[in-house]
């Protein structure tokens, strides 16, 4: 755990410092004589490596060198040739020396938001992503069940494909959007009732969902009040907390009406919302086949690092002592980045001080605990997003008040709870990532800060050395960027909305130019903090888009809009010729610091990453061609973390099928089963000799906690 000293943070997320003006030749001090060559040793030369260095204030020196060497897992030297690196750099053997052709080299790009084990929780799900992301156009009718471009037929495909749902009864999808879908509606039970079986389909936005009538009384959801409550099978509230002193009942949104049953009831439509969302997640958990998910969540780190991520995060971790020992055992048998864990709200409490010896998980240079994550709002491409002005234009059924010209979103938390709930993280030493996509949840989220400080709790110095993290900040204004600075917060943007929602944000969601000041011109307005020398990040908020951190940087810099007016086809999307919000465009450059240096500085890990400086970690992006300077965006070539080659686009072996494949035998045996004596002779992997090194009790622990780890990431609606 990161320890800082006085008014210094107590842990994560820091420095903006990097040193050095000069590329001549930097060696580790006290490396002499013979050196023990093994995987974690390399050597680039021939190439355009981007160091990355800032100045002292935080100042790109746009550094360049021609040649690098790792050594043992860390950089031990930068210099212009290999001439110009250390004695043991020049002594390694011809496999450890990697000439680049003239490619750039980059530090290892760090991923300040996204939620790393739900993307593997959701890889048994069908694909029900719109262009350009997927291929799902409309939902379909009972015509469609075998046309895989519409939701029904996506479904259905899936559910024929696979063996494993449990006795066939269920099938789930991820990913839809009502906003690009032919009839811009939600799918109900009156068309998910067409598949023969329990169906759940999870929104794009992870904040809602859609359920038939066999999911939702598997659920136990029977009705819908007028209130938007979601009712059991004797028509009483679920979920009804308004008669306690904790969270706002608005947080229970909501259940969609249909037909009346009663009095004051009426059958649920099948869409549900924020808590109703994740309750009934929570329930569909357990019925997704086990090797289905173990196949997900061995798979993600390698997504990961296909993408140049060498340091991940899992956005929201609950109950993180167990969550996070399931994902330090997943981690140790597949290939993964380094890892940052976000408990949430209820493990921090239990835990109470960070600094206490008791529940978190041990750290390595692998994983990390950061600060505690708060979720204070819903999406605004679901209308749940809490916004200080109505939306621009919203369908009926996406407003639960019926009152759709005033309606703005809403809050998760009542004010005085938050206050309350923020305080005591900030007393007891926890840095705060808040999921603030609205201006309103951001002033909520602002208040409750400054509410401590007034109250006397703590003090701005100590809160500025925490590096508090507003985590989406789509919306968010000057006068409170000014305060985020003042604050010594940090804002982490997600600039893929402008992509992938930039239209729709313009037409539907927030309004054109001269619409409510402007919002969509100004979605996360990296202009205005730039202006105001306010550190941030970029995110994907994976898997809500894919995580590719070129993609968002070329995203950041261009501020172009896919026209999902007309895309037919998924990866193809023509951009429209005028940017969203041209002030807002950062060069290559400015981008890249985003998700290098300041994500070090957000994690409080300069000192570790971030640049390519001596004694830092050896996690480096092989890139295709220099951003700055090439036509199209670089692709990703190579990634290496600690020194070790864990990504090669030519030669891109996978262990995660040889790996399955054991675990499968493992299953089978109900954990009983030495893991060594089920590996053939005949089978080899680094995965496997991983496996077979790991404690039994580690094992079981994996294999029996599968669906509880599920069920505790559903619980939150996948945010």
């Amino acid at each position: 755990m990161i320890k800082f000293r006085a008014i210094g943070l107590k842990r994560s997320t820091l420095s903006l410092v990097i040193s050095t003006m000069l590329i001549s030749p930097i060696t580790v001090a006290g490396i002499g004589g013979n050196t023990f060559f093994h995987n974690k040793d390399v050597l680039f030369y021939n190439g355009n490596i981007i160091t990355m260095k800032t100045s002292p204030d935080g100042r790109l020196l746009n550094e360049n060198a021609g040649a690098l060497c790792i050594i043992k897992g860390k950089i031990a030297s930068v210099g212009s040739d290999v001439k110009s690196l250390g004695i043991n750099c020049q002594h390694l053997p011809q496999n450890k020396k990697i000439d680049l052709e003239g490619k750039t080299l980059v530090p290892g790009f760090i991923d300040s938001h996204s939620h790393f084990l739900m993307h593997g929780l959701y890889a048994p799900f069908a694909d029900l992503q719109s262009p350009p992301l997927g291929d799902v156009v409309r939902i379909g009718d009972a015509s469609s069940l075998d046309n895989p471009s519409t939701l029904l037929g996506s479904l259905n495909q899936k559910s024929t494909q696979w063996n494993g749902w449990s006795s066939r009864d269920w099938i789930m999808g991820n990913g839809y959007d009502d906003t690009l879908l032919e009839e811009k509606k939600h799918p109900t039970t009156k068309q998910l009732d067409l598949i023969d079986r329990a169906v759940y389909v999870t929104h794009t936005s992870s904040h809602m969902g859609s359920a038939n009538t066999k999911a939702l009384k598997k659920a136990g959801i029977y009705g819908v009040d007028g209130e938007g409550f979601i009712l059991n099978k004797h028509l009483e509230r679920i979920l009804d907390d308004s008669d306690s002193d904790s969270d706002s009942d608005s947080g229970i949104c909501c259940g969609v009406k249909g037909q009346p049953i009663e009095s004051g009831s009426y059958k649920p439509n099948g869409v549900l919302k924020e808590a109703a969302h994740a309750y009934a997640l929570t329930k569909v958990a357990s019925h997704i086949p086990m090797e289905q998910v173990l196949l997900g969540l061995l798979s993600v780190g390698e997504h990961y690092l296909s993408a140049g991520v060498t340091t991940a995060q899992d956005g929201l971790t609950p109950k993180a002592a167990y969550s996070g020992r399931l994902l330090k055992i997943i981690q140790a048998i597949s290939k993964t980045p380094r890892l940052v864990i976000l408990p949430d709200q209820e493990s921090a409490e239990a835990i109470g001080d960070f600094d206490s010896p008791n529940f978190l998980p041990k750290e390595t240079d692998f994983f990390k605990v950061g600060g505690v994550k708060l979720v204070l709002d819903g999406s605004i491409q679901g209308y749940t997003g809490h916004l200080s002005a109505p939306y621009y234009s919203i369908n009926p059924t996406d407003c639960p008040d019926e009152s759709c010209e005033n309606w703005q979103g809403q809050a998760q938390i009542k004010d005085k709870e938050l206050n309350l709930v923020v305080k005591n993280l900030l007393k007891n030493n926890w840095q705060i990532y808040a999921h603030v996509n609205g201006d309103a949840a951001m002033e909520q989220y602002l208040v409750a800060i400054e509410t401590a400080i007034l109250d006397g709790a703590i003090s701005k110095e100590e809160v500025r050395a925490k590096r508090l993290v507003a985590i989406h900040a789509q919306v968010t204004t000057r006068e409170q960027m000014l305060r985020l600075k003042d604050l010594g917060m940090i804002p982490s943007f997600f600039t893929e909305h402008v992509y992938y929602w930039g239209l729709r944000h313009k037409k539907t969601f927030l309004g054109n130019p001269g619409d409510v000041a402007g919002r969509a011109e100004n979605i996360s307005a990296t202009g205005w903090a730039k202006e105001i020398g306010l550190p941030f990040t970029l995110h994907s908020d994976a898997p809500i888009v894919p995580i590719d951190p070129m993609h968002i940087m070329e995203t950041a810099v261009k501020r172009e809009m896919c026209d999902t007016d007309n895309v037919k086809v998924k990866d193809e999307c023509k951009t429209l010729p005028e940017p969203l919000g041209r002030e807002h465009q950062l060069t290559w450059d400015e981008a890249l610091m985003a998700n290098t240096v300041t994500a070090a500085y957000q994690y409080g890990e300069e000192n570790t990453r971030g640049s390519l400086e001596v004694g830092k970690f050896g996690d480096v992006v092989v890139l295709s061609a220099d951003p700055r300077t090439s036509d199209d965006t670089p692709t990703v070539v190579q990634t290496y973390v600690d020194g070790k080659l864990l990504f090669d686009v030519i030669n891109s072996q996978r262990d995660t099928e040889k790996v399955l494949s054991v675990l499968r035998k493992v299953i089978k045996s109900g954990a009983r089963s030495d893991v060594r004596s089920l590996i053939p002779d005949n089978l080899h992997s680094e995965g496997l000799e991983k496996l077979a090194a790991m404690k039994n009790d580690d094992i079981k622990f994996l294999i029996q906690n599968l669906p509880s780890l599920e069920k505790l990431y559903f619980q939150h609606g996948g945010h």
